[in-house]
């Protein structure tokens, strides 16, 4: 099995992918789908009033967040602060280093690094 894609109901969908593009090196392939940089994942944001919207804001990050791995987590951060997230937690411990934000749209990001990758 290969996962295809994620989905996330959300308020302003093209708004959060135009800001996940031009911050996340993410790339628009449909009207509702974003890929990352290998073309090899995709998510979905999508703004269906069948179901509600989740205040993402709200929700606690260790209860849903989208991760990246990176060599810089601190870099990062600051890059993205700067482009409007809000840093919500850091932790560098031996072999591993995290910082979780929120995009301007309440989603949790998180940026990792890791001593030895969990990917295969």
């Amino acid at each position: 099995m290969k996962l295809e894609h994620i989905g996330y109901n959300v308020a302003e969908p093209q708004k959060l992918m135009d800001w996940w593009c031009a911050n996340l090196g993410f790339k628009q392939v449909h009207p509702a789908f974003i890929v990352d940089s290998t073309g090899q994942m995709a998510i979905e944001f999508y703004n269906n009033p069948a179901a509600p919207v989740p205040d993402w804001a709200a929700m606690s990050p260790l209860a849903m967040h989208i991760a990246f791995p990176s060599d810089d987590v601190d870099a990062e951060a600051r890059r993205l602060v700067a482009a409007g997230a809000t840093l919500l937690e850091t932790v560098h411990k031996e072999d591993f280093d995290m910082v979780m934000l929120r995009d301007p749209f309440g989603m949790a990001i998180q940026f990792v690094r890791r001593g030895k990758s969990i990917l295969l």
